[in-house]
């Protein structure tokens, strides 16, 4: 299947892994009611930046490790408590973090957002953007980027930026998000294509990021095309969803991506930290 996230978080909106652009102000959702979320998971790997091995797994798609317990405590937006919890990193200097992100009706973008509110809450220094107008890589202690699920594959914007960046990108933490409605539904089916639209990106990038997020994303009827509205409503009718046109539906699971953020925090702040007491303590 290619390369293997380090480590995956999902919540009930899709699996666990942005940049920024200001987005149209999207309509009240109602929340989703047939589906039911898929339960937060964790997946280690290699790690490049300490993280541990990956653990053993029947499952050969996707070898995750289900984890009810997230990696570092839950967030907090007021405070640094959760940082505390992931071995005292909130003590060490904040790092400046790249997060790039391509979103075509608006998810992507909220969770962007959303994973940058807590960033920021813990100290860091965030570039948000959308990945067109992103940077490069250098410079910053750690990138987090992500878009969402459009006709069963990630955005060329996104792809061609890690690509285009990927020597850069191997050098830092990275934590990818993905955000689908595929992720909405809660069995081995969806989550099993879940990690398909993910391995074909990393495979066609040669990203092996260190955390992986895979968000629920939403049905944004009111701002579909009248074709694509049709279109939506014909597969989620198909999927036993919601059909009513002229609502919106949000499936995000926040919670999820507030815990992803905040592991990925803790593991830029952390690799930063080490980087600089090693280059204190080299011999002149």
């Amino acid at each position: 299947m290619g390369l293997l996230p380090r480590e995956l978080h999902a919540g009930p909106t899709l699996l666990a892994g942005g940049r920024h652009r200001h987005r149209q102000p999207i309509q009240p959702m109602q929340p989703m009611q047939p589906m039911q979320p898929m339960q937060p998971m964790v997946e280690h790997g290699p790690g490049r930046f300490g993280m541990g091995p990956l653990a053993a797994s029947g499952d050969s798609l996707s070898r995750v490790a289900v984890s009810a317990r997230p990696m570092c405590g839950p967030p907090t937006l007021e405070g640094r408590s959760a940082l505390r919890q992931c071995g005292g990193v909130a003590n060490q200097s904040y790092p400046r973090i790249l997060l790039a992100y391509h979103s075509a009706e608006g998810q992507a973008a909220r969770t962007a957002e959303r994973i940058a509110s807590v960033l920021r809450a813990g100290g860091a220094t965030v570039v948000v953007t959308e990945v067109t107008d992103a940077p490069s890589p250098a410079g910053f202690e750690g990138v987090i980027a992500g878009d969402s699920i459009h006709a069963g594959r990630h955005s060329r914007q996104l792809t061609r930026w890690i690509a285009a960046h990927l020597d850069e990108l191997e050098t830092m933490p990275v934590a990818l998000f993905q955000v689908s409605l595929t992720s909405a539904t809660d069995d081995d089916q969806h989550a099993a294509e879940a990690h398909r639209l993910l391995h074909r990106l990393l495979d066609a990038t040669g990203l092996s990021p260190d955390m992986v997020g895979l968000f629920a994303g939403a049905l944004a009827y009111t701002r579909y095309g009248w074709l694509k509205r049709r279109l939506m409503r014909n597969i989620t009718a198909k999927e036993g969803g919601d059909t009513d046109t002229s609502k919106d539906y949000e499936y995000t699971d926040w919670d999820a991506v507030e815990h992803f953020a905040t592991d990925a925090l803790a593991l830029i702040t952390a690799t930063a930290s080490g980087r600089a007491r090693s280059s204190t303590s080299e011999p002149g």
